[in-house]
């Protein structure tokens, strides 16, 4: 088979290939919302160099400044980030990982774990392993601190606020007080709940 053959066939090969990692990468969900409310699919590159985030389509690259961003989402975690502004810290992204009449945001301090910046500002790494920040947003840009980490796995929970914020919904506050367990999938489990009954769902 004459070079130039074999060479046009790898060509198409290693299309083909790019298109199904593509395909598949596409079928995980990656997407990015826009500050006008656009959401556009792609995959998302790593790194978020500078600020930007770049988001990669079957036939382009686009690259957004942080500024532009309202959310992601990482089809590869299963996760959404929003850009928020943490009490006493810039703007950065953070996990939603709970939305509805209250949000709860997650700000992961596991080794090696890191959140891009917002708004130009260098990401964070974290640097304390095994322990979450728990955010509650119950009016947006209004984030109050239900869980800070201390030191190490160390922890200290804002009990009081915590149940000022769901004592209005009948039923969250007895939840709680049965075993007042307070990590992250507690905390998104009793949020969880509250939104739904905030909504009119059933259990």
């Amino acid at each position: 088979m004459p070079v130039y053959i074999k060479s046009f066939a790898a060509a198409i090969a290693a299309m083909l290939f790019l298109n199904a990692a593509l395909a598949q990468h596409y079928h995980k969900g990656d997407y990015i919302v826009t500050t006008n409310r656009d959401t556009v699919h792609g995959i998302l590159q790593k790194g978020f160099f500078g600020g930007a985030v770049k988001l990669r389509k079957a036939d382009s690259v686009l690259v957004y400044s942080s500024n532009e961003i309202e959310a992601y989402y990482s089809g590869e975690k299963n996760a959404l980030y929003k850009r928020r502004k943490l009490p006493g810290s810039l703007m950065q992204f953070v996990e939603c990982a709970e939305r509805g009449k209250i949000n709860v945001f997650i700000q992961h301090t596991s080794s090696g774990s890191y959140s891009p910046g917002a708004g130009g500002a260098a990401g964070m790494y974290g640097s304390y392993p095994g322990a979450d920040n728990i955010f509650l947003e119950k009016e947006e840009g209004a984030l109050v601190q239900v869980v800070k980490v201390r030191s190490f796995k160390k922890t200290k929970f804002e009990k009081e606020l915590f149940l000022s914020l769901v004592e209005d919904i009948p039923g969250i506050k007895e939840m709680f007080l049965e075993n007042e367990k307070h990590d992250a999938a507690d905390i998104c489990y009793y949020i969880h709940e509250y939104n739904l009954k905030a909504a009119g769902g059933k259990n």
